[in-house]
């Protein structure tokens, strides 16, 4: 979900600015984690910290295809695949032994911390990508249409299984 709310954000207002405030908040809902007086609490703030990580998936794929084109995007976006394919392999195990270490709150204050370094080296490194006039207009409505068309429209229904000749 977060990912269709922050990519038609992204294409609207450029790069940086949706990236930053996605950073911030998954920063935010992490150290929440870390304090929360109760599981509805950190259930919440867990779904907050998905939202707002849908940001660095969905913009890195968008700053990749702004910076490069050909062999170098492909190349480029291989690795984030690769990247976004192993983390939900590594993740667990990660923090598993993070917990040998540390509490379940320490899991959060360390994903805190991790992504506090995130956001400060994508603040200082990433300029805008986006030119202003590549920018589009219509925004979340225009993609809901556009996503809303193209499910229902006949040439894009699965053809399975596929006919003989």
């Amino acid at each position: 979900m977060g990912q269709l709310v922050i990519g038609p954000l992204s294409d609207t207002l450029g790069r940086r600015r949706p990236l930053l405030t996605g950073l911030t908040v998954y920063v935010a809902a992490s150290l929440l984690c870390a304090v929360a007086p109760n599981p509805t609490v950190l259930i919440g703030m867990r779904l907050v910290q998905g939202l707002a990580g849908a940001a660095g998936i969905v913009i890195a794929r968008a700053v990749v295809r702004d910076l490069y084109d050909g062999l170098a995007a492909a190349r480029l976006l291989s690795s984030l695949m690769l990247v976004s394919g192993t983390a939900p392999i590594l993740a667990p195990v990660l923090g598993a032994q993070l917990l040998r270490l540390t509490s379940w709150r320490g899991v959060f204050v360390t994903l805190t911390l991790l992504d506090l370094a995130i956001l400060a080296t994508t603040a200082t490194l990433l300029t805008e990508t986006l030119p202003t006039d590549q920018r589009r207009r219509g925004g979340l409505p225009d993609t809901l249409r556009t996503t809303r068309d193209s499910s229902s429209s006949p040439s894009t229904q699965s053809a399975w299984p596929p006919h003989p000749g």
